[in-house]
């Protein structure tokens, strides 16, 4: 099953992109995300498998190395796909990409078959609002989105182990550092 690395947002800002997913969901485009279980986030890596004991560990450790880190999502971006994917765009500072290199190098040889997407120098940070949205409806999930407040200040505050399809938080780790 595949899993997920990912850092959580605080709860305010959490509530926030909740909250237009809540809007996403009322206007009929979808709620997916909304009733899926899934908590608010940014992808840090993604595997076909892991060695979940290995990782768990590791992710313990990293926890409690780690501080949480303040981040500014100041814009929306979408997949160049047929059924696009809209997301929040943070603000990409050197200590965000340093930070997920180190996450990468110590979580190396414990991750089966890694998302080339998601590897150092490929990686696009997000927080994904909505996914595979048909053309006919991305002109209005746009204008949900950008109608919410911008930048949206957050705060990066646990780091987590996830199955998906369906979602299972498998741990999460706060960030102590």
């Amino acid at each position: 099953m595949p899993v997920a690395i990912e850092l959580f947002l605080d709860d305010p800002s959490a509530e926030v992109v909740r909250q237009i997913w809540r809007q996403i969901a009322e206007a009929g485009i979808s709620s997916h995300l909304q009733n899926s279980g899934i908590r608010p986030h940014l992808t840090l890596a993604v595997s076909d498998s892991v060695d979940g004991p290995s990782v768990e560990a590791v992710l313990r450790e990293w926890g409690a190395a780690n501080r949480p880190r303040p981040m500014t999502f100041n814009g929306v971006g979408l997949s160049p796909s047929e059924r696009a994917n809209v997301f929040l765009t943070p603000v990409v500072t050197a200590d965000l990409l340093e930070l997920h290199r180190d996450l990468h190098s110590r979580v190396e040889g414990l991750l089966v078959s890694s998302w080339t997407r998601c590897l150092p120098g490929h990686w696009v940070p997000h927080c994904t609002i909505v996914e595979r949205v048909p053309p006919n409806d991305l002109a209005r999930t746009i204008e949900i989105v950008r109608s919410t407040v911008f930048p949206i200040e957050a705060q990066l505050v646990e780091i987590a182990l996830v199955e998906f399809s369906p979602f299972l938080h498998r741990v999460a780790f706060p960030l102590q550092g």
